[in-house]
């Protein structure tokens, strides 16, 4: 048998408390509540459910209004597994009509919205140049508040049924900004929403188009002195797309077929390293004489 406990402790800051578990003491036995209203809130949040599955949240503090947070985008993946390139024939579906089912659980000290829906999608790169929908993906969504606390915490399990896709979750925020904070390894990094290369690449004789897509270990888009951060544990690519740049893509999921793969919308041509040719090599062989 597995349990989960929650403490509601707070520790010293550069210390340390101790709780000690005593065993055969019996403790009072509380009971999960659910709550059909759609509603997560705390002295922080209000978070309401969509018809979509998606999430509307309220900054008490702020006034700010964060709508249609968390929702799926699906799309084409005609790219290989060095780099990401749409469809020639692209189709972009959302999770505007799924039909989620949501439950939402009470604890001791904290709430959770689990979601769950299914999205039709096509299954492979023929059927979205047929605009046909025979592949499915399932989404799971747990959304969890703690009682005291600014944080808002964001499982989500996808069940892949479909080939050559990209899976992302959608973040809008009210904020104009032209740059996001993002870490890596080594530091952190402004990227730029918009990068104006992209505008001539082709003419300019660029191999491959400079898409903005970023690498991350934590996002940080700001505006004065609001902003919303994303800590992610695996997640490592983001984008920021929309007609006015205040959207942040997530990707969680590419599914494509090879390793390499020429001729792409945002890579033409081959890929030199994987064609049979003639090469050169140079290399030093050195002796030792006793």
């Amino acid at each position: 048998m597995e349990f989960d406990i929650q403490i509601n402790q707070i520790v010293p800051s550069m210390g340390y408390r101790t709780l000690y578990i005593e065993a055969n003491q019996p403790g009072n036995v509380i009971a999960a509540k659910s709550d059909a209203e759609g509603i997560l809130e705390n002295a922080f949040w209000q978070i309401a459910l969509n018809e979509d599955g998606s999430l509307q949240l309220v900054d008490k503090d702020s006034g700010v209004r964060y709508d249609r947070v968390l929702q799926i985008e699906e799309s084409s993946d005609d790219g290989d597994e060095y780099d990401y390139s749409p469809a020639k024939e692209e189709w972009v579906i959302t999770a505007a009509n799924a039909k989620p089912q949501c439950d939402i659980i009470h604890e001791a000290w904290q709430s959770r919205a689990v979601i769950r829906y299914d999205m039709a999608v096509p299954l492979n790169l023929s059927e979205r140049s047929a605009r046909q929908s025979t592949g499915r993906v399932g989404v799971v969504l747990v959304v969890t508040l703690s009682h005291n606390s600014r944080r808002i915490d964001v499982d989500i399990n996808l069940d892949n049924q479909a080939d050559d896709h990209r899976l992302r979750v959608l973040v809008p925020t009210p904020f104009n900004t032209d740059s996001v904070l993002a870490d890596t390894q080594f530091g952190s990094l402004t990227r730029p929403v918009n990068d104006s290369a992209m505008n001539n690449w082709q003419q300019e004789g660029w191999k491959e188009a400079p898409v903005p897509v970023w690498n991350m270990l934590t996002m940080l888009p700001t505006e004065g002195r609001n902003g919303m951060a994303v800590f992610s544990e695996g997640l490592r690519e983001f984008e920021v797309i929309g007609e006015e740049k205040k959207t942040f893509a997530i990707t969680l999921l590419r599914g494509v077929g090879l390793l390499g793969k020429e001729d792409l919308l945002l890579r033409p041509g081959g890929l030199r390293e994987l064609k049979c040719q003639s090469r050169t090599h140079n290399y030093v062989v050195c002796f030792l004489v006793a």
